[in-house]
């Protein structure tokens, strides 16, 4: 009797998970165009201070400074009541996504495209990747 109980809970939860696949997930995923890992935080850092002009991560660029994260973007990312997500270039796979997919970028919802990398590497101040998230998630 036992054993049934814990095969119709096991049932149930599958049927329950098999129904969440097919609910898009509400969520923003930033992804950086840069590796994740320490040795790759400290050459990105050293690259930034070095040659600014040549590094390719633009968002990494208007979010982070010298010390790390900027406060009003921490801030600004903390006020937002979407789950906010930051993946790095070396997930790509995981995440699903082409290899050759253009970074940086910003998904939304199963993974359509909120602010494209064009978009992204257009924003020269980090005021203006504010104005443009806040705009496209209806935030003024």
């Amino acid at each position: 009797m036992l054993k049934n109980k814990s095969y119709i809970i096991v049932i149930l939860f599958v049927m329950l998970k098999a129904q969440d696949k097919g609910k898009p997930t509400e969520s923003l995923m930033f992804i950086y165009n840069a590796e994740r890992g320490k040795i790759n935080a400290v050459l990105d850092y050293i690259h930034k201070a070095v040659s600014p002009e040549t590094y390719e991560c633009n968002l990494c660029k208007l979010t982070y400074d010298n010390y790390g994260k900027i406060k009003e973007w921490n801030d600004f990312i903390g006020a937002i009541s979407i789950p906010v997500k930051f993946k790095y270039r070396d997930e790509l796979d995981q995440l699903g996504l082409d290899s050759e997919t253009e970074l940086p970028i910003l998904l939304y919802k199963d993974k359509k495209v909120l602010l494209s990398a064009k978009k992204i590497n257009s924003f020269g101040t980090l005021k203006e990747l504010m104005d443009a998230l806040s705009k496209k998630l209806d935030l003024q």
